[in-house]
């Protein structure tokens, strides 16, 4: 397998960056697709990619605070992409989870269902681009999202949305388990060895690269471009709401007791609240077993086993 080409890939899709607890993100329109391109243009030094500097201990540096960004169909139409291209990309791309079918899939009904969405349904403007922000504090956060929302504005995109986040303090997600746990490790990516046996190949995440057959998947292509869409990905954000106290609720009634309940609640999700394995501690949780790599395995059709490798973050009303 090829080695990755650290600097022309976006650091998001290699780290979570667990240690940047703050983010928002930043759902634009473009409006004047001339500033908007010389925009986008200014901003490529910023993007935080996946070559971080090292130290002089030999580590990796972490980043104080990471910029990311990620376009949909209708917006690299706007900044001129041809109909042509765009179909080369796949379909769920160029349709997005609004379309009729793919909402039906997804239970996308009632409640739930595209006209009734915030952002990204058919009765909402338009997403063309998404910015991702992540700080280390929710005042450099601050700072960083405004500044972005006055440069954005003067160079002919509209901010249309933005969605704060945060990561936790108990490392939680909303239900009060333990959260980032299973999360695939990309092979070739920097905090991945060469020899982890878990390492899922790298084409099945990065465009470019040789996936799970031993084959590169398909990729964009533009005229004069040799691979456009190398060293790129895919990136969703879905915005789901979790009912914490009706889940309590449901489990309350159904258990004898406090401990029950806990109980039951541990074989609804797989593991109990400290992250154990229910198949490896089925009575009782076991923070022995909480977070061992080898202790959270599970293969995808034989071939390939996750870990934890991504950190839990919060959103007002998750993604």
């Amino acid at each position: 397998m090829s080695s990755l080409r650290l600097p022309e890939i976006q650091g998001i899709i290699i780290s979570g960056y667990s240690h940047l607890v703050y983010s928002s993100y930043l759902f634009g329109s473009i409006q004047d697709s001339v500033r908007a391109k010389q925009w986008i243009a200014n901003l490529v030094p910023k993007i935080t990619h996946s070559a971080w500097d090292i130290n002089e201990k030999g580590k990796a540096k972490k980043p104080n605070s990471a910029v990311n960004i990620a376009f949909t169909a209708p917006g690299l139409l706007a900044l001129g992409l041809p109909q042509d291209s765009l179909l080369t990309f796949p379909q769920e791309f160029r349709e997005g989870m609004a379309q009729a079918d793919r909402s039906r899939r997804l239970g996308d009904s009632g409640g739930s269902d595209p006209s009734r969405w915030e952002v990204g349904g058919p009765s909402n403007e338009p997403v063309h681009l998404l910015i991702i922000l992540q700080t280390l504090t929710e005042n450099e956060l601050g700072s960083m999202r405004t500044e972005f929302a006055e440069t954005m504005a003067k160079s002919g995109i509209k901010l249309i949305c933005q969605e704060d986040a945060h990561r936790l303090a108990d490392e939680s997600e909303p239900f009060g388990f333990q959260d980032g746990i299973s999360q695939p490790s990309i092979a070739g990516a920097p905090n991945v060895s060469a020899s982890d046996p878990s390492a899922i190949p790298t084409g099945e995440f990065i465009l470019g690269y040789s996936n799970s057959y031993g084959i590169l998947p398909p990729s964009p292509t533009v005229p004069g471009v040799q691979d456009f869409g190398a060293n790129g990905s895919f990136l969703v954000f879905r915005k789901l709401q979790q009912d914490v106290a009706q889940f309590r609720r449901y489990f309350l009634g159904a258990s004898k007791d406090a401990t029950d309940c806990e109980h039951l609640m541990a074989k609804a999700v797989g593991r109990w609240k400290n992250g154990t394995p229910l198949t490896l501690s089925p009575d009782n949780d076991d923070s022995r077993l909480s977070q061992a790599p080898q202790n959270n395995t599970f293969g995808y059709q034989g071939r390939t086993r996750v870990r934890s490798t991504m950190p839990p973050r919060q959103v007002r009303r998750r993604l």
